[in-house]
């Protein structure tokens, strides 16, 4: 009896070793980083949505930051991690611990890529960007752009998202899709505008609908003098403002102009509408585009053109919401950066004269 006590107390001593053993094991396991593995340099991993842990283990394991046995699920099982781990981009230091890195996994922080809309850029501008992102490639992106039932699933009823695009800076995770990212900014851009708009003045005795995405009913009644602009035709007028002047100070002072101009039944003759209705992005406009009929030249059209030229920034919609308050009807290039504005015909022609003179 005393000889089987002793060999079951042999037995557990060896078990209890073995345990205390294994343990060490994977203690020092969980906090080693890889020495076979790669070097101090960053790692960039990408796990695709409904990956499998086996499968997460496998792109670890090629990526060099985990050796390809049983001790990484054996972790990850004991701290509870399996099914918990985060599809996605992540950026991740070249020597890493296996529980850094299933801790990492945990919380999601995968990297995002950004890409930049400036103001001013056009369908054809903007789509080359999205390209540049990696979300797409260009053609698909212009596609995408003027594809009736996507921008419809939006909730605009146009053809085209020309002028819809809010230029800003946006961020987005590998594996979003070029739909995802430019409903963001349109989305933004409905935000935005509606932002502005109701801060109309009231002064300017212009009446803006704010709502992109509702078709504009007539306003059956207009007091003596104002006009009604619906809000698909203030993004017109927006996008011709931010391609007529970088100034910020002459903003409010174009949509002035062109204001007083619809107001009085005039044409707005502007350069950017022709240039666009051409596509004449790269040479000076001659006598012969100004005369030549597009849904877009202003030369020749009695008011707005068809669609918005560009995609303005806040500064030119607020500019439109808020125009500054005078009788200017023209204005011409100083070749400066500025404008010359006039209040008559005979000024406008007399500043004319004077800065082609210095052109």
């Amino acid at each position: 009896m005393p000889e089987k006590r002793g060999r079951w107390i042999v037995v557990a001593a060896l078990l209890f070793l073995l345990a205390a053993l294994l343990s060490f094991n994977l203690w020092h396991y969980s906090r080693t980083p890889l020495t076979t593995g790669v070097s101090g340099a960053k790692v960039v991993v990408y796990i695709p949505p409904g990956t499998s842990f086996k499968q997460i283990q496998h792109i670890l394991s090629r990526a060099g930051l985990i050796e390809p046995d049983r001790r990484f699920l054996i972790l990850a099982r004991l701290t509870g991690a399996v099914g918990r781990l985060r599809a996605g981009e992540y950026r991740l230091p070249g020597r890493i611990s296996p529980l850094d890195l299933l801790r990492r996994l945990r919380q999601g922080k995968t990297l995002r890529h950004f890409l930049t809309i400036p103001e001013g850029a056009n369908i054809f501008q903007t789509a080359r960007i999205i390209a540049d992102s990696g979300l797409t490639d260009e053609r698909q992106a212009l596609s995408l752009l003027r594809d009736a039932d996507f921008i419809h699933s939006l909730g605009l009823h146009e053809t085209s998202l020309e002028g819809y695009i809010f230029p800003d800076t946006y961020s987005f995770k590998r594996g979003m899709t070029a739909r995802s990212v430019i409903g963001r900014m349109v989305k933004r851009m409905t935000v935005k505008f509606t932002e502005e708009c109701r801060r109309q003045s009231s002064d300017d005795k212009v009446i803006i609908d704010c709502n992109l995405l509702k078709v504009s009913s007539p306003v059956d009644f207009l007091p003596r003098g104002y006009i009604h602009l619906k809000a698909r035709e203030a993004l017109i007028l927006a996008s011709i403002v931010e391609k007529e002047t970088a100034a910020p100070e002459e903003r409010p002072i174009i949509a002035e102009v062109f204001i007083n101009r619809l107001r009085r039944g005039m044409r707005l003759q502007t350069d950017p509408t022709v240039i666009y209705g051409l596509k004449k992005f790269h040479s000076p406009l001659s006598r012969v585009d100004l005369r030549t009929p597009t849904p877009y030249n202003t030369y020749l059209l009695p008011a707005l053109p068809e669609g918005p030229i560009c995609n303005p920034g806040s500064a030119s919609l607020r500019a439109v919401m808020r125009p500054a308050i005078g009788n200017y009807y023209y204005f011409v290039s100083r070749h400066n950066g500025h404008h010359y504005f006039s209040t008559t015909l005979k000024e406008h022609n007399r500043a004319v004269r004077k800065y082609r003179g210095l052109r």
